[in-house]
């Protein structure tokens, strides 16, 4: 498998660990046809993924087939599936299911937790013997397929509820992707809003060069509850009504700038990372900052960290931070 393609796919665009670590998964199982599961939050792009892994497969050829377990309801969703015969349900034709329709291909299914247990108990027996009745039909039909299925829900607290079988989350289990959700993503966010930037730019023939290091600042320390799906959405709608040739913080939805305080630059509440900081690294570099802005003046610099000058002087000599000599020469 070729990574470059998954370098070119904004859902897997990153360098967070946990991305790294699927792309490896990914590449190293291409050739296979082994069943694979991926967890993760609604908009993190569990559809796109599956897309990479079917693309970058023996199958890429054959078809893509997509089943939406939630957006069909337990009356059809065999139909769907399997297929059916004339005469069910007053059909005037037989019709292929969606099993058929990608043999030879994937077939994926997305949110497959809501699966209803009958079925579950059908897809266990397919997966088993490779092949399917319609229904209403007496003939077995071989099917060549590769599973990829999905949830945003975990299976295995389903599973002890009950709500799940275990035979069929053992099939289904065989190469378990987890994708992390956007926010835990931190400086990916940057490198994905920059790539959206640049495909919405092409798409709209809009002109605009990129996002401005303070309307980063705001993205970067949003929460993205809606995660890569919602990040694409912001940008496209920001790049649209951009007011000049790069996006800045006021270009930006309210519902994004609302929880900073806006002033001429839009500042970012600092959140803690999840695995901590070095406070003394982290204290150094803000007094660095604020000297920096503050050209180098402790009265001006002071009022920057909510500090006297006493207090920062001192701080600034714990660290052994030089003041700029100022004096004539």
């Amino acid at each position: 498998m070729n990574p470059e393609y998954f370098q070119n796919s904004p859902v897997m665009l990153g360098n967070h660990e946990k991305i790294r670590e699927i792309i490896r998964i990914v590449n190293k199982t291409s050739a296979t046809s082994s069943a694979v599961l991926i967890i993760g939050e609604s908009g993190t792009g569990k559809e796109s993924l599956a897309r990479a892994i079917h693309n970058n497969s023996l199958r890429r050829g054959e078809p893509f087939v997509i089943v939406n377990c939630a957006g069909v309801s337990d009356s059809k969703i065999e139909m769907e599936l399997f297929g059916y015969e004339k005469g069910v349900d007053g059909a005037a034709a037989s019709s292929a299911g969606a099993f058929e329709m990608a043999n030879g291909g994937t077939i994926f299914f997305e949110d497959i937790s809501e699966l209803n247990k009958v079925v579950q108990s059908k897809l266990f027996r397919v997966l088993q013997d490779k092949h399917i009745y319609r229904i209403g039909g007496k003939n077995s039909i071989p099917v060549d397929v590769r599973v990829i299925t999905a949830s945003i829900k975990e299976l295995v607290p389903e599973i002890k509820h009950g709500n799940f079988r275990e035979d069929l989350f053992y099939r289904l289990n065989v190469i378990s992707l987890n994708i992390p959700s956007l926010r835990e993503r931190g400086n990916d966010i940057a490198m994905l809003a920059s790539d959206f930037v640049k495909k919405f730019s092409q798409s709209n023939a809009v002109v605009v060069h990129g996002i401005s290091p303070n309307a980063i600042q705001v993205l970067t320390s949003y929460q993205w509850p809606g995660n890569v799906r919602q990040l694409e959405s912001v940008i496209e709608s920001t790049l649209l009504m951009a007011s000049g040739d790069w996006i800045e913080p006021d270009d930006l939805p309210t519902e994004i700038t609302s929880q900073f305080a806006c002033t001429s630059v839009v500042e970012a509440r600092f959140i803690l990372p999840a695995k901590g900081i070095n406070f003394e690294e982290f204290e150094k570099d803000i007094l660095e900052q604020a000297m920096e802005r503050a050209d180098g003046v402790i009265g001006k610099a002071a009022p920057l960290l909510g500090m006297t000058y006493k207090t920062l002087q001192y701080r600034l000599d714990k660290f052994g931070i030089k003041r700029p000599d100022h004096r004539c020469k």
